[in-house]
């Protein structure tokens, strides 16, 4: 339901549940506090006068962004087994997750579960449905919503950056041609053709800004480290994000080197030895 998985062991199987095995799998934070850098599979733990052997170790979610349940530090139980060590058949909240195959049947899959439910729980046609029902449609949207504001005010800020970036790396490669006149000069008198010239201009730009990618590279990688580290969220970098952002740094310094490039290919060369 959750796509959590177990990292270490198994998770909960039907004969745990058929047979009241005193079988558990914890979360990570438990398991770490608990047995430290030790493998706890098989290992006995207590809970409450209980004793219970771990089946495995789910994989670490990190703290929930949201103020939800830390799932790592949650344990998993058969639902008979629990009603055997702590007594009562009765519970006054009880929640079931459900899953759709896919969003646009929560509608159907609503209704399956109403009849579902009624059935179980004997309701005749006339009687209310003694039960509710919450669906995650109306937070998916809002989700959805947040996270496309979020992405949209990233990309603008993204935008900006690149462009003023750009901009900076225009600057200094204008001062940079300024600066070689006389070399741009003796470089056309002893043969040089403009290509040459130009491609040299244009590969230093690209040169400064895929360096400045790669330290925004390594930064990005460091800060998702320390917030993973910290426990506050898991932050990952995909292998295809850091290409990308080095790519998109090349093509920025290369598209703000074009025009100096180009004044310091089109240089004169006697005007450019007479340049003091």
């Amino acid at each position: 339901i959750t796509n959590r998985m177990p990292e270490f062991g198994r998770f909960l199987m039907e004969f745990d549940v058929r047979y009241k095995k005193n079988a558990v799998v914890v979360g990570k934070e438990v398991a770490d506090d608990l047995f430290g850098s030790a493998n706890p599979i098989n290992k006995e733990i207590s809970i409450g006068r209980s004793r219970f052997r771990v089946a495995g170790v789910m994989e670490e979610q990190g703290g929930n962004t949201f103020g939800g349940p830390n799932f790592d530090r949650q344990v998993f139980v058969p639902i008979t087994t629990f009603v055997k060590s702590f007594g009562g058949r009765r519970f006054s909240d009880v929640d079931i997750a459900v899953k759709a195959p896919q969003i646009g049947s929560l509608d159907d899959l609503e209704y399956e579960v109403i009849g579902e439910m009624r059935k179980i729980r004997k309701l005749r046609p006339a009687e209310d449905d003694n039960f509710s029902i919450n669906k995650l449609d109306s937070l998916l949207g809002a989700f959805n919503s947040i996270v496309g504001a979020v992405v949209g005010i990233g990309l603008l800020v993204t935008s900006i950056a690149l462009f003023v970036g750009g901009i900076g790396v225009m600057n200094i490669m204008f001062v940079s041609v300024t600066e070689r006149t006389r070399e741009i000069g003796i470089r056309k008198a002893i043969g040089a053709k403009q290509r040459s010239i130009l491609m040299q201009f244009l590969f230093e730009s690209a040169a400064i800004c895929m360096l400045g990618g790669l330290i925004g590279v390594l930064i990005s990688a460091g800060i998702a480290a320390a917030l993973s580290g910290a426990g506050i969220m898991q932050a990952k970098l995909s292998p295809g994000i850091m290409i990308a952002s080095i790519v998109i740094s090349v093509l920025v310094g290369v598209f703000a080197g074009l025009v100096p490039a180009f004044k310091g290919a089109r240089l004169d060369p006697i005007d450019a030895l007479r340049y003091e």
